[in-house]
């Protein structure tokens, strides 16, 4: 695969990484609100997948269409 386009995938999936952290914040905020644990679980799993994709944004893997589908 081409260079550049290799880095152009990286970074998009970097923002992608980034940008699970806005729902996060949502759901922390909802939590705060009303004190339901419900949140907090929502708030746990969106933040482990945010920290999933930003580890393994340079790995090969991400360049196939199958595995982009299959994570989102």
């Amino acid at each position: 695969m081409d260079s550049q386009l290799a880095k152009k995938i990286i970074i998009d999936v970097q923002i992608s990484g980034w940008s699970c952290l806005i729902p996060a914040s949502g759901l922390l905020y909802l939590y705060q609100v009303t004190h339901y644990a419900s949140f907090l679980w929502g708030l746990a799993l969106v933040v482990l997948y945010a920290a999933y994709v930003l580890a393994t944004a340079k790995l090969d893997k991400w360049q196939y269409p199958s595995y982009v589908l299959r994570m989102s």
